[in-house]
């Protein structure tokens, strides 16, 4: 009887998807305005990834800046990984197109390992001209892409939490990172970059361990 219980309990956590809706936060790269780090700008930059209803070869990115100080997100950017093209950009209160200016993260060589150049996808809102940054608690921008052959919503997660971790690359899709370049910053008129760093506490260790999990809980209990 207990062996047929622990059985199905095992076998239900196998069949668990990696957890939806997974935030993320931002840790600054560089720190000219003297605002950029864990304690004031940092904290306020975050990324919801979501799978995409009816489409599981897509995945959804939407940013949010709550503002609490005065930045404009005025460039993102994503580190190809398990991402094969962008589908759509979907505005709430900013203006971003596909493509930016500089095209690069800026300070990304700064990065363990150093942003990847051979491929990139990347928004930008014009700057410079009548557009809308990221820079209100109520806005939000939201990315739609398409995914590699073969690749579906665990494997962004299992690749995120790759890009997280220092080290070399071990193949095109093994690392997945976003990066955002934000300007006037605290009315200081300075620019810093900033790399995904740190999910929700504890989100990550559920959807990625929980078979480690079950199959400990299934010793000790045996």
């Amino acid at each position: 009887m207990k062996r047929t219980m622990l059985t199905v309990i095992v076998c239900a956590c196998l069949t668990v998807p990696a957890v939806a809706d997974m935030t993320y936060y931002f840790g600054n790269i560089t720190n000219s305005s003297g605002l950029a780090d864990d304690m004031t700008l940092a904290k306020q930059l975050s990324v919801v990834v979501s799978p995409v209803a009816d489409a599981p070869t897509q995945v959804s990115f939407t940013f949010f800046n709550s503002a609490a100080t005065s930045s404009d997100v005025a460039e993102i950017y994503f580190e190809d990984g398990t991402l094969l093209g962008m589908v759509s950009i979907a505005n709430a209160g900013t203006t971003f197109r596909e493509g930016s200016e500089p095209k690069w993260l800026p300070a990304g060589e700064n990065l363990d390992p150093a942003w990847r150049k051979s491929r990139n996808f990347s928004a930008d809102v014009d700057v410079g001209q009548e557009t809308d940054p990221l820079d209100a608690g109520t806005d939000s921008v939201e990315f739609i892409f398409d995914l590699l052959d073969g690749q579906e919503y665990d494997d962004v997660i299992a690749a995120i939490v790759a890009g997280l971790e220092p080290g070399p690359w071990v193949g095109d899709s093994s690392r997945l990172r976003m990066g955002l370049h934000v300007r006037s910053i605290g009315g200081t008129g300075e620019s810093d970059s900033f790399s995904i760093v740190v999910p929700v506490p504890g989100a990550v260790l559920l959807g990625m361990l929980g078979l480690g999990a079950a199959g400990l809980g299934l010793r000790r209990i045996v």
